[in-house]
Order: C-alpha cells, then sequence, then structure tokens
C-alpha cells in the first residue's frame, strides 16, 4: 500500500469520528447521480461531520452518513490546474491555521458541499465546484469558497465556534467576511471582478430564519463578503496589519450590523450601538473599523446598495498584499 493510500485511510478513519454536525448547503439540484468518469466506483459511504453548514446547537441530532470518500482530483482540468496553488496561498495568508485539503466526493449533486473539520481537514465537493464553474464560468469563486472553508478551520483553532446559538448564521457571515477579506488582499478583487463570487453565495443564502442551518439572506452575505474587502481596503491603503483575534472582534460588529433589521432598531440607533461596541477594540483596529465605508455595507445588508459600486483596490503588489494578512 502506498503512502498516500495509507493517509487517505487514516484520514478517512478520523473524519467518522469527528464531533460536529454538517448539514448540506447545496442550491436547487435535480438529484441525479453523476458517474464520475475518474472514479466509476465510489467507496463505501463514510460519516463526514464538521463545519461548512455547521449547526451550532444541533451537534448529532441529525446523525447520518455523508461522503463517498476522498478524491484525487476534481476531474476537471479548469479546477485541477490551479487547485495546487491556490493552496498554497491560503497557506500562506492563514499563516498559523493548519489545515490539510482535499477533494471529496459528495456521492451524489444534491449533497454538494464544501466543509471544515476540528482536527484539521477542508474537504471541497466535486459537485460543488463543478457546480460553481456551470454557475458562473470561471473557478474564481471557487478560491472564495476555499477561503470560507479555511475561515472555519481560524474558528475552530481560536476557539470562536459557539455551538448554542440557535442558527449557524453568524458562523457562516463570519466565514464569508474572511473570504471577502482573503480575496481582497490576495486576489486584490475589486466589486466588478468578484461579482461571479459573491452571485454564489446569494445563490446559497436562504429566507429559512427559524432553520438551525441558517447562513444568512443572500443580501446578508452579499454584505458580509463586502464587510471584507472593505476591511482590505482599508488595510491594504494603510499599510496596517491586524492578528486574528483584533479582526475576528471587528467582524463580530459588523454582523450585528448586517443582521440587525429596520424593524428592530433604526438606523440611527444602531449607529451609536456600534459606536460604543467599536470604542471596546484596541485603537489599531478602531482606526480601521471606522475608516470602513459602513453605510456601504449597510445598505448591501438591506438592499439598497451594490457591490459593484467598489470598483478600485490600492495598487499594491501581492508581495506586499500578503504582508497583511492576519497574524
Amino acid at each position: 500500500m502506498c503512502d498516500m493510500d495509507r493517509n487517505r485511510r487514516r484520514l478517512l478513519a478520523g473524519l467518522a469520528i469527528s464531533p460536529l454536525l454538517l448539514s448540506s448547503c447545496s442550491s436547487e439540484s435535480d438529484g441525479s447521480d453523476d458517474p464520475d468518469p475518474v472514479n466509476p466506483a465510489p467507496t463505501p459511504r463514510i460519516a463526514i461531520t464538521g463545519a461548512g453548514c455547521y449547526q451550532p446547537g444541533y451537534a448529532g441530532a441529525q446523525a447520518g452518513n455523508f461522503g463517498c470518500g476522498i478524491l484525487p482530483s476534481f476531474g476537471n482540468p479548469m479546477i485541477d490546474g490551479p487547485w495546487q496553488q491556490e493552496i498554497q496561498i491560503q497557506s500562506q495568508f492563514y499563516s498559523g491555521v493548519m489545515a490539510q485539503v482535499y477533494p471529496m466526493d459528495e456521492c451524489t449533486p444534491a449533497n454538494m458541499n464544501a466543509l471544515a473539520t476540528p482536527d484539521g481537514i477542508i474537504l471541497m465537493g466535486r459537485y460543488m465546484a463543478n457546480d460553481i464553474i456551470q454557475r458562473t464560468g470561471t473557478n474564481l469563486p471557487i478560491a472564495g469558497v476555499l477561503a470560507h472553508e479555511w475561515a472555519h478551520r481560524a474558528q475552530f483553532t481560536f476557539g470562536w465556534m459557539v455551538r448554542t446559538e440557535p442558527t449557524a448564521r453568524r458562523t457562516e457571515l463570519e466565514a464569508d467576511m474572511w473570504s471577502g477579506l482573503y480575496m481582497g488582499i490576495a486576489k486584490s478583487w475589486t466589486g466588478p471582478l468578484m461579482q461571479s463570487y459573491f452571485q454564489t453565495l446569494m445563490n446559497m443564502g436562504d429566507f429559512n430564519f427559524n432553520n438551525p442551518g441558517h447562513h444568512g439572506t443572500p443580501n446578508q452575505r452579499y454584505a458580509a463578503g463586502a464587510t471584507g474587502i472593505t476591511l482590505a481596503y482599508q488595510l491594504t491603503q494603510t499599510g496596517t496589519r491586524l492578528g486574528y483575534e483584533q479582526i475576528h472582534g471587528l467582524f463580530l460588529n459588523e454582523i450585528t450590523r448586517i443582521t440587525t433589521t429596520v424593524q428592530k432598531m433604526s438606523d440611527k440607533s444602531l449607529a451609536q450601538e456600534l459606536e460604543a461596541e467599536t470604542d471596546k477594540l484596541d485603537m489599531q483596529t478602531q482606526i480601521i473599523a471606522r475608516r470602513m465605508d459602513t453605510d456601504w455595507i449597510r445598505g448591501i445588508a438591506i438592499g439598497k446598495r451594490r457591490l459593484d459600486e467598489m470598483t478600485r483596490m490600492p495598487e499594491v503588489p501581492l508581495a506586499e498584499r500578503m504582508n497583511l494578512a492576519p497574524y
């Protein structure tokens, strides 16, 4: 048995006992079982649990099998070509947040997903990756989805996962923010260029507010990604580097801005409340937070502003931008 096979067997055995529950975050599908020309005979189904469509307060409540094994590739040159390079870039950006990244067979299109586990694994489903290509005509959003899952690894690493909340919304919106931050810094993508990625986020959004797996409405996820881009803009423009905990604190404030409805609180009252919360951040983070275009973020969340209003990022070489990655 080769080393790769041994590693895969150990990985699959570890995934089967991971403690958190995953629920599918697929968009609509015809449910057909598309045969895989690369792996025509799927491996036995195993239980895969973790964070992707993570249900914080419902670990084990709907335990079941998910996944048909780890794959050597996605079987699509448009994905496989840049995949390993993307992993290297993201491992540099998320320095200190360890992850082993693998393609995964979700068994059927109805189960398409990507997820992260508490023990350091990120799995990108082949059906999800190929669905992104078909929907957008580009592999650009796949980098954002991977950054979203790596953000879940950061949440596990730093103890940010809150399992007592009624839905997964805070967890997922923060991961969207981290993915926007990554794409702004590492890719220097602006609003129009990132449209296909955020459209993908919106397609994954839902309005099922009482569902434990609720991720946020499409506009909330749009605004969460925009929050990351706005932060990337300010960090790049000022040459500021923030730590993981500093960014986490800033993002929590912005989640409140995004998710507070007009019916619950007026914009003026909300701004006053968030200003008081910003005062609790350290001075370096306060300066950056107050430079961010929070009116734009709020406007996107309530459907009054557009992502493509942001048309430029500071022109800074990639090596310098990557020096602004969190520490």
